[in-house]
């Protein structure tokens, strides 16, 4: 099977490639990581094949097309901007990273199965249990064009590029090759590598996450990658939102940092007051996460010392 995996070189692309089957041709893109294609040599798969290809450069995705074809059996699309915060300051970077590069890709490639890595994002300004049938209307930047990029899968689709899609509202993963910046390497780097019982967070810190470990996340995809799409969109959570202070005051107990000091500044631009139900995603693919917080911090602090350089 004959797959292409677009934007590999972040937290789920990695974690991704380690975990497919043998028998799936793959190209993996990236578009600015150098150590991309170390990585990917460093798993010994032959059947993964590395490409420097920016979805915003029409010349690199010539140079796609001429070097791999066009056509794939399955397509993941991770490709996005990867900071829903820089999408307030600049949206315009945001639309060209979330929506610009999904178009530009259909319109030069032809894929039996489509598979786009939306975000649970698109519920902002909802709150409680949210589902697919709801009516949407978000305002952040990061929302808005992710909610946008599913309808252009929506008209890529009545335009035949290519058999069904699936859209995945996925609500977040951590674990090893996540950004520094996210709040769990922030947590275990703060608690458990430097023992500082310090922690800042913006906003009050009511705000929900629902991340679940990467492993959990991988295994979800490919059991999506395995079941008929569809034509149809699906939330992807773990159904365990927690509050950031929440997170923040277990993080501490794992660490057994006791009386955290959680300072607050600023605001978040993703306030959530918003869950999905993780039952229909479940049902449907016979999938149930496996992998809690205390052992996914500590497996995530365990990478970062094996890693330190």
């Amino acid at each position: 099977m004959r797959v292409v995996v677009l934007g590999a070189s972040g937290l789920i692309g990695k974690n991704l490639l380690a975990a497919v089957p043998k028998s799936w041709d793959i190209v993996a893109t990236y578009r600015s990581d150098e150590s991309f294609p170390s990585y990917v040599k460093s798993l010994h798969s032959s059947n993964i094949s590395t490409r420097r290809c920016d979805l915003l450069n029409p010349d690199d995705l010539t140079n796609f097309r001429s070097k791999y074809g066009v056509d794939y059996d399955l397509c993941i699309f991770l490709a996005a901007n990867s900071d829903p915060s820089k999408s307030y300051i600049d949206p315009a970077f945001d639309l060209q990273n979330n929506t610009e590069t999904l178009i530009n890709f259909l319109q030069k490639f032809n894929v039996k199965r489509f598979m786009f890595l939306s975000s649970g994002a698109v519920y902002e300004g909802l709150e409680g249990v949210v589902s697919p049938n709801m009516a949407l209307s978000p305002t952040l930047p990061y929302a808005v064009s992710k909610l946008a990029a599913e309808a252009y899968v929506k008209h890529f689709k009545k335009k035949g590029a290519f058999s069904e899609y699936l859209i995945v509202r996925f609500f977040g993963a951590y674990g090893p090759y996540e950004h520094p910046r996210k709040i769990y390497t922030k947590l275990v780097k703060q608690f458990h590598s430097a023992h500082n019982p310090k922690f800042t967070i913006r906003g009050d810190g009511k705000n929900l996450i629902d991340a679940m470990y990467v492993e959990d996340a991988v295994e979800g995809i490919l059991r999506m990658a395995s079941c008929p799409f569809e034509d149809s969109t699906i939330d992807f959570c773990s159904g365990k939102p927690i509050s950031i202070r929440e997170l923040v005051t277990c993080a501490a107990q794992i660490f057994e940092i006791r009386n955290p000091q959680i300072a607050q500044e600023g605001e978040t631009s993703e306030y959530i007051r918003f869950f999905a139900d993780p039952s229909p995603f479940m049902k449907r693919f016979d999938f149930k996460p496996k992998v809690d917080l205390t052992e996914g911090l500590k497996r995530l602090a365990l990478f970062l010392e094996e890693n330190r350089q």
